[in-house]
């Protein structure tokens, strides 16, 4: 799984949530949203794309060109 993108919410007083696009081995382009720590970019879109719930493309398609 390869990060392409990722696009980042931050809400007061709450943590990160983040929308990550993943370009898959088998399944192509893929959109997973999660929460993480805010600390570090790359570290919280691996653990998004690795432990996040799927996002729907369509939607991907629109937030992360």
């Amino acid at each position: 799984m390869k990060i392409l993108d990722a696009y980042w919410f931050t809400p007061m007083g709450s943590s990160v949530i983040g929308i990550v696009k993943v370009n898959t081995e088998f399944d192509g382009i893929k959109y997973y949203i999660g929460t993480c720590s805010g600390m570090n970019q790359d570290g919280d879109a691996k653990h998004i794309a690795e432990r996040g719930a799927r996002f729907p493309g369509y939607a991907g398609e629109k937030l992360i060109s």
